[in-house]
This record gives C-alpha cells, structure tokens and sequence, in this order.
C-alpha cells in the first residue's frame, strides 16, 4: 500500500510558510531529487551538475542583478527576502538600490555570507537561497540550511 501524499515546500516564507517545518523537504531529500531530475536530463542530452538554489545547476543572481517592488512600492532585495530598502513613493528607484545598507551587503553577498555558505567550494557560482535564509535563520547573510553542502562533509556524500 502506497503512503498518503504529503505536500512539500522548498521555501518557509511568508506568514503560511512560517512554523510549517513538517512539510519541509529534508536537505538530503532534496538532494536527491536534484540528483534524479539531473539523471533524467542527461537522458535527453542536457548535462548539469546538481546545485542549489535551482535546479538546472543555475545560481540565484537576482540580488547582483536586480529588485523587487511590492505592490505597495516597497523595494526589498529579492521577492523572497521582505527587507525594505525604501518605497518608490519617497526616493527614486534608481537611488534605493545604491543607498540602501542592505542592497550593499547584497550586491557585495561574497564579503558578507556567513556559515558554511562562506567556505563553500562552490562560492564562487553559489551562495544559496537568502530567502530561505531568511527565513529559516532570521539572517540574511546566514548559511542556507537546505544546502546539502551546508552539513558536515560525511554526509553531503548522500548517494
């Protein structure tokens, strides 16, 4: 007999995320899944190396690259990160990404992470998801706890 299905998130956010730690996917879950979804792929000719946050092997550059405006106008980081940097309402947009405090730390995330995201191997193409971050450690620049890299190195070996 097949278990019952279980929903699962991936991000703990917002007000319905947050406490919903038994539904969460395990960091070694997780893994996993990346791991098959990249066996899968190599089957129709796409080569990629499992790495978080998205699958594919691509690393979350939206904090280099960008941000979000609620519908508010509330400039925050990412969608997922709710930190206001200002409101469009009262600065420009071009202003608030170069003067907000955590704009600088995100544009400059490598100086900043903290954890095992700070001696990773994979730094330099990772740095984890700052949502999940966020909101699992209450750190912006805290260690992503789904990171299969972020535990002890005898068993980020998962198989």
């Amino acid at each position: 007999m097949q278990a019952p299905f279980k929903p699962a998130i991936l991000h703990i956010v917002g007000r319905k995320g947050s406490g919903k730690t038994d539904l969460m996917v395990s960091a070694e879950d997780l893994f996993h899944l990346y791991k098959k979804l990249s066996e899968i792929d190599k089957g129709f000719g796409i080569d990629w190396a499992p790495t978080l946050p998205w699958v594919y092997g691509k690393a979350c550059r939206r904090h280099y690259l960008g941000s979000f405006v609620d519908c508010q106008g509330n400039v925050q980081p990412c969608s997922g990160v709710p930190i206001k940097a200002g409101n469009i309402r009262k600065q420009s947009l071009r202003e608030i990404p170069t003067t907000a405090e955590i704009f600088t730390i995100a544009r400059n995330l490598e100086s900043h992470i903290e954890g095992a995201c700070k001696t990773c191997q994979y730094r330099d193409q990772c740095y984890g998801c700052r949502s999940i971050a966020y909101f699992m450690t209450k750190s912006f620049t805290a260690a992503d706890p789904l990171c299969w890299h972020y535990h002890d190195e005898a068993r980020v070996q998962f198989s």
